[in-house]
């Protein structure tokens, strides 16, 4: 069991964003015998979730939806699938900054070369696009 600043500290947050989410009911605490409040070690990848989602632009009652249904159906299985959505995010964070890196020797291409350059992109992105759409509606 957490208390607040150690989960702070752990999920990269402010002590003022637990206390707003527990208000909220986005994560719970459990409350000892001297009414300090405890969080689970499970809260730590609620909380990094809960920022992914908000990266996503969905508003705090979405997410609070969100986290009650998955809540509900919650075992091993959907905890699976959201640390690999974690890895899959960090590959992708990886991606890009490697992309950016790419940037200057891209301007230096031709017109041509830019050109062969983007429908090679446009199609890996087309079949990433429908990969990600066949996992996750099947």
């Amino acid at each position: 069991m957490l208390r607040i600043g150690e989960l702070a500290q752990k999920a990269g947050v402010s002590k003022r964003t637990i206390d707003y989410y527990t208000t909220l009911g986005l994560i719970e605490a459990q409350r000892s015998s001297s009414n300090y409040r405890y969080y689970s070690e499970e809260t730590v990848q609620r909380l990094k979730l809960i920022h992914y989602l908000k990266q996503e632009h969905l508003p705090l009652e979405e997410i609070k939806e969100r986290l009650a249904i998955m809540d509900q159906y919650a075992d091993d299985q959907t905890e699976k699938v959201f640390e690999k959505l974690q890895h899959i995010q960090e590959e992708m964070k990886r991606i890009e900054t490697e992309l950016l890196q790419l940037k200057p020797t891209i301007e230096k291409l031709d017109n041509k070369q830019v050109l062969s350059l983007r429908k090679l992109l446009e199609t890996q992105n087309l079949a990433l696009a429908q990969l990600l759409i066949l996992v996750l509606f099947g």
